[in-house]
């Protein structure tokens, strides 16, 4: 299958789309696949098309955390991608039209999937801490009824990246083994993860979180410790104040 991932940003560059993208690269080229990347281009004002990686340039941003603007079309651009003939990715979005323009893809809204999944080959799921039921049992029942619809038209589903914690119901983790054990690929990003879903029987792979796969150049070692906080209820300004 030929895959093009569309990015505002790809590898060297360090952040957390950069290595995002960059895993699911490398897992769907190690599954067979022709995959290609169209990312912006901070390293020269040509377009460039390398190790699949095509480089469109365009405005750097430096008000804007140095973002670069590339143009919506560029003709040699196209000329590229019409000779790849690759399929058409379509992502779950709860903000369609900001990820359409973010991303260059065609997004839909979340709760319509049904279609775009009768139109596609493949259902990725992924990556993060999807299927649990401790935020609720409502969000683990919409994952698994997107992975669901999926299977019903006999499509293949890959669970891509994701972490797994102790359910907080029964029939939440009843449901969720009953329909991982009809995927095709599982990929898990930790080995509590992996263990988990051995004691349920089912089979996954260890790969890294998006955040860790990536080759970091070296730096002078300062003693540094970078924290990562997620906006969640329980993080209050006490508490950041104490962290500070």
């Amino acid at each position: 299958m030929n895959i093009i991932l569309f990015s505002d940003t790809f590898e060297p560059e360090l952040n957390g789309v950069s290595t995002s993208v960059t895993t699911l690269f490398k897992v769907l080229k190690n599954n067979g696949h022709n995959v290609y990347v169209v990312t912006t281009n901070p390293f020269s004002k040509k377009v460039t098309f390398k190790n699949n990686v095509l480089r469109i340039p365009g405005l750097r941003l430096k008000a804007l955390y140095d973002y670069i603007l590339a143009p919506i079309y560029n003709r040699k651009a196209m000329k590229i991608l019409k000779n790849i003939n690759a399929e058409k990715i379509t992502v779950l979005s709860s903000n369609p039209n900001k990820t359409a323009k973010l991303y260059n893809v065609e997004s839909v809204n979340f709760l319509k999937f049904i279609k775009p999944i009768l139109e596609s080959d493949v259902l990725i799921s992924g990556g993060g801490s999807l299927l649990q039921d401790i935020t609720s049992l409502k969000s683990l029942i919409y994952y698994l009824a997107v992975i669901v619809t999926a299977l019903v038209f006999n499509k293949k589903v890959i669970i891509f990246a994701q972490g797994f914690t102790p359910f907080r119901t029964k029939i939440g983790k009843f449901l969720t083994k009953f329909v991982l054990k009809y995927c095709d690929k599982i990929y898990v990003r930790d080995f509590k993860s992996q263990s988990m879903l051995s004691s349920m029987n089912l089979n996954s792979e260890l790969i890294a979180d998006p955040v860790f796969s990536i080759e970091i150049p070296s730096v002078e070692n300062k003693n540094g410790i970078g924290v990562q906080l997620r906006d969640y209820s329980t993080l209050k300004n006490s508490f950041l104040e104490s962290l500070a």
